[in-house]
């Protein structure tokens, strides 16, 4: 539903966290100005989207654009009352195809039309926009849309000329830009050390500058199938013992130094990512490194990750992925899945006072994660 976005930006203690974007983004906020879009004018952009919904001069869709703010109603009110109306009656035939397109469409209108609008979501910069829960995919969508108007702002386009032109693209054509403008895509200099090579390179590198020795474990890991791939998760203890047990196409480390790897039977992607494992609000990181490792199990590859004790990176990482798989799962079958594929890590995790319990900071990051990193529809 309605609601200004958060933006998620770096404390001055380095680690990152939300706050309250601009009133701007908030699709249910009461524009006294007004704006115009196909010859219409409109005091919000929820009033706008639930009104075209309809055919035009239907009876809905003009007792929708009639409906206008009462005296002091204040814009969640409006919002909530022109969504009310919006809800049943029969809507145009090509509306689901061309829902998104409309909300883009409308939001450049509104930013065309205020100047202040578009300093305010250019005051953001380049830090990541997230919504508010919503209802359909709306968290997701809402987050992009704002992101991809902000870029227009920023490349200092004429609003009105984009609105034009967007206008006469294909519905499906235009989710595709927006989708492509929200993408995680973590410059290398924000990880703590980053590189993409081979099991060869990872080998050379721990020979050259090893990391203190663990005592080895015995895995208790198993495949977790996701998409055509299959994810595995483990730490630095149990690595070799999994990698035996496995044999990866791909391994992605998140911590600062690979584990001895002996000389594999085959040869294989390395991933170094390795960023702080309290910095759970990281999105940027965790994000990218999650679209890194899901375009490789869609690729139906076998992905190995691990952190130091695969347990809070590693968690987070694998726990968004599983998510992202099962996006309609409850807490306790996305529990079931994970536990089964560390079960090392379960007390850990999920202990009266875990890491990752429901109500907990880390279960609600891999939420946000998975309302962000949904693709599409």
């Amino acid at each position: 539903m309605g609601g200004t976005c958060y933006v998620i930006r770096r404390r001055n203690n380095g680690l990152y966290d939300k706050f309250n974007g601009p009133d701007c983004t908030d699709n249910f906020l009461i524009i006294k100005e007004k704006f115009n879009h196909e010859g219409l004018d409109w005091f919000s952009v929820e009033q706008a989207f639930q009104s075209l919904k309809f055919p035009k001069d239907s009876r809905t869709q003009t007792e929708i654009h009639s409906a206008e703010p009462r005296p002091s109603e204040s814009s969640s009110s409006y919002g909530n009352r022109v969504w009310s109306l919006g809800q049943g009656s029969i809507r145009r035939e090509d509306w689901e195809i061309e829902k998104i397109k409309v909300m883009l469409l409308l939001n450049i209108a509104k930013y065309a039309a205020n100047k202040i609008f578009q300093q305010d979501l250019a005051t953001t910069k380049n830090y990541r926009i997230i919504a508010k829960r919503s209802t359909w995919k709306w968290t997701y969508w809402n987050a992009a849309i704002q992101t991809y108007v902000r870029q227009l702002i920023h490349d200092g386009k004429n609003l009105d000329h984009c609105h034009k032109e967007i206008s006469e693209i294909d519905a499906s054509e235009v989710e595709e830009m927006v989708k492509k403008s929200y993408l995680f895509n973590a410059k290398p200099e924000l990880y703590r050390n980053y590189s993409t090579t081979d099991y060869i390179s990872a080998i050379e590198l721990y020979k050259r500058n090893p990391p203190p020795e663990r005592v080895a474990e015995v895995s208790q890991n198993s495949k977790i199938p996701l998409w055509s791939g299959q994810l595995v998760l483990c730490g630095v203890a149990d690595f070799q013992s999994t990698f035996n047990q496995i044999a990866p196409d791909v391994v992605v480390t998140m911590c600062s130094k690979p584990p001895k790897i002996k000389t594999p039977k085959k040869n294989g992607e390395w991933l170094h990512r390795d960023f702080s494992g309290y910095d759970l609000k990281n999105f940027e990181l965790i994000g990218s490194i999650v679209q890194d490792v899901r375009q490789r199990l869609k690729e139906g590859k076998t992905v190995l990750i691990h952190c130091l004790d695969g347990q809070d990176r590693t968690g987070i990482v694998g726990f968004t992925l599983i998510r992202l798989f099962n996006p309609g799962a409850s807490f306790k079958v996305l529990k079931e899945i994970i536990s089964k594929g560390r079960p090392a890590r379960v007390d850990y995790w999920f202990s009266r006072q875990g890491l990752m319990i429901e109500s907990s900071e880390y279960n609600l990051s891999t939420q946000i994660l998975q309302d962000h990193m949904g693709e599409g529809r």
